[in-house]
Order: structure tokens, then sequence, then C-alpha cells
């Protein structure tokens, strides 16, 4: 589950505060992500369909560790309050709990829906 709140400054940057945490693993020998919380920033201009985001989550649960998170999506549906959405991240450690920036690396894909208040 990654849930982000926005501000938009101007019409099209908007500083973000994101919350993710795993819910379960996705077979043998993998473990589910854990908790993490940090800033980020989401580049959307309202008339081109694409839509990028960078953030810096930092892992508080277990060990502590910071990403550098790059990534963009794709609006699928796009009305006054409501977006569908499909997104690619990638997920680069920083450093903190043993890892360094090439340590380990994460790719995602997903379907999301996002409110607009």
């Amino acid at each position: 589950i990654d849930l982000i709140g926005s501000y938009f400054i101007t019409g099209s940057v908007g500083l973000d505060l994101e919350l993710r945490t795993g819910m379960a693993a996705t077979g043998t020998g993998y473990t589910r992500q854990r908790t993490s919380l940090g800033p980020g920033v989401t580049l959307d201009d309202p008339t081109f369909p694409l839509y990028g985001r960078v953030s810096f989550p930092i892992q508080i649960e277990d060990a502590v560790v910071a990403f550098l998170r790059a990534g963009g999506g794709l609006k699928i549906l796009d009305m006054a309050f409501l977006r569908v959405y499909f997104e690619l991240t990638a997920d680069f450690p920083l450093g903190g709990g043993g890892v360094g920036f090439f340590s380990s690396q994460a790719v995602n894909a997903g379907l999301g829906v996002w409110l607009r208040l």
C-alpha cells in the first residue's frame, strides 16, 4: 500500500509526503516491503498524459535505510477529482542498514487511484 499526499505549489509542481508499507511477500524466499516515510516532488502537467515523481523515502521499520525513488506514470482516466494511472518506479538505496547505492534495486509497476480534493 502506497499513500501519497501532495500539495501543488504551482499548477504542475507538487510537494509530496509518502507512506508505503508492505502487506505480504510475493513468493517463497521473499519478505514484504518494510514501512517507509519520506518527502517527494511530483511534476504533472495537466495537459500531458504522463507525469513524473522523485522521492526520498526512509525505511523506518527494522533497519533505517534511505532510498531514492524515481518514477513516472501514464494517466489512463483523468476526471476533475479522480485519476486512474499506471506507474513504474525504481528504488535505489542511498545508505544505512549496511546497504549502498548499487547493493540492491527494486523496480515496481502498478495501477493506482489518485483522489484530488
